[in-house]
């Protein structure tokens, strides 16, 4: 499970990646973009949305000091870094490996 999240966050970071280099391309200097910036690209109601959710049903502290910071990083960043932990949660955890069961085996 740790190994097809981190090949997903790994494909979001490659495409971060290639619309950052395409973008600082045309910009002529390297020019990340921020993860709200993508996101009001994709969907801006409801990125809109999420503001006024989060303070209204949790707190609005956690929206200035955890959500609008991971909003203003990088895009790149915010994929990098689920990638980087569930890769090492894939290290460290191993798959059990199933015995295989020669009871059952067809005999001719």
């Amino acid at each position: 499970m740790f190994r097809m999240l981190t090949a997903f966050f790994l494909l979001l970071l490659l495409a971060t990646l290639v619309r950052d280099g395409l973008s600082s391309l045309e910009a002529g200097e390297w020019a990340p973009v921020a993860l709200g910036q993508w996101w009001a690209e994709i969907d801006r109601s409801s990125l809109l949305l999420l503001q006024p959710a989060v303070e209204r049903h949790y707190d609005p502290a956690l929206w200035e000091d955890v959500i609008q910071p991971i909003l203003e990083a990088p895009a790149w960043q915010t994929a990098a870094a689920p990638a980087a932990v569930f890769w090492l949660l894939s290290l460290m955890i191993k798959p059990r490996k199933k015995k295989l069961d020669l009871s059952h085996r067809p005999r001719f």
